[in-house]
């Protein structure tokens, strides 16, 4: 079996058939840690302000699919690792059911690493994560509630920021490994603390709790500008800072370490057009802090060079 690259008219569908690609490195442990009680799905979704028309929205995933190779795939098992491999029909939208992320099973896995479900004004799309990352989930979605609504209402949207033409060729990039261009210099020790796992009493029969906070976005960034951070690293504080307290709460302040996800296409303009997983691990230990107004207040730079 050899590996292709795209080339040509690449958004032919006949060409798409039996397309391969290797696990990026952040997707390599994923398939090797599939258990029943460790979900290694993630789910984005959108809220329109009509019913959702299963109909047009199979359209659309029709439509996108050519566009999105490395995301429409199967996992598949070689002799000696795991690859992805394109499907050769776009799957077809599924009514949401159950709980959000319930378990991919390895059938399904060999059938197709993503889910596209809709309920009511809600279109969501559930990836295994060894397809891609929060970004890349984001803009397959936002691409696909594009061309869904373009086809609902026969109005073109602007392709502006991460909205791509369906028509277009995909580029050569979107099958690259995206670490073998942007690994940060040094090395990092594999030692590690043991890590602290929060516990509870699980349902006997499955049920699962899901709580949902909703806030103001221009107030929350506003609280991180005040201390120099992003958003991410200010929420990461704060659930540290939680988790601190739930284990210590006789002391009152931050132990520990964090470990933040950093995009890759944020430190790098020219990867314009990836759908892989980009991340790469900022570690951070600090001690001592009350606050995460305090915690935060870290060289976040150590990796970014």
């Amino acid at each position: 079996m050899t590996e292709k690259t795209w080339g040509g008219n690449m958004a032919r569908e006949d060409e798409m058939k039996k397309q391969w690609y290797r696990l990026d490195n952040a997707a390599l442990i994923f398939p090797a840690i599939i258990r029943k009680n460790w979900n290694n799905v993630f789910r984005v979704s959108v809220t329109l302000r009509e019913e959702v028309d299963p109909e047009i929205l199979n359209r659309a995933i029709a439509e996108l699919k050519p566009r999105f190779p490395t995301c429409f795939v199967r996992l598949r098992a070689g002799f000696f690792w795991y690859y992805l491999e394109t499907v050769e029909e776009a799957p077809k939208a599924r009514e949401d059911y159950a709980y959000p992320l319930t378990h991919m099973t390895k059938k399904e896995l060999h059938t197709c690493c993503v889910r596209l479900l809709y309920y009511g004004r809600r279109i969501a799309a559930e990836f295994f994560h060894s397809v891609t990352d929060g970004t890349g989930g984001m803009t397959l979605l936002q691409n696909l509630t594009a061309v869904y609504l373009e086809l609902k209402y026969g109005k073109r949207i602007p392709r502006e920021g991460r909205l791509v033409n369906p028509k277009e060729e995909p580029k050569r990039e979107v099958t690259r490994d995206c670490f073998l261009r942007c690994g940060a210099p040094g090395t990092i020790g594999r030692a590690e603390d043991t890590a602290y796992r929060l516990s509870g009493t699980p349902e006997t029969d499955g049920f699962r709790h899901i709580v949902t906070g909703v806030l103001p976005t221009g107030k929350l960034l506003e609280k991180a500008h005040e201390t120099g951070v992003t958003v991410t690293a200010y929420l990461a504080a704060v659930l540290a800072g939680a988790v601190g307290e739930a284990k210590y709460p006789s002391l009152g302040h931050v132990l520990g370490s964090c470990i933040l996800w950093d995009d890759l296409a944020m430190d790098n303009p020219n990867i314009s057009e990836y759908y892989r997983n980009e991340s790469k691990a900022l570690y951070q230990t600090r001690y001592d802090y009350s606050t995460p107004e305090t915690f935060v207040k870290v060289d976040w730079d150590l990796w970014m060079k």
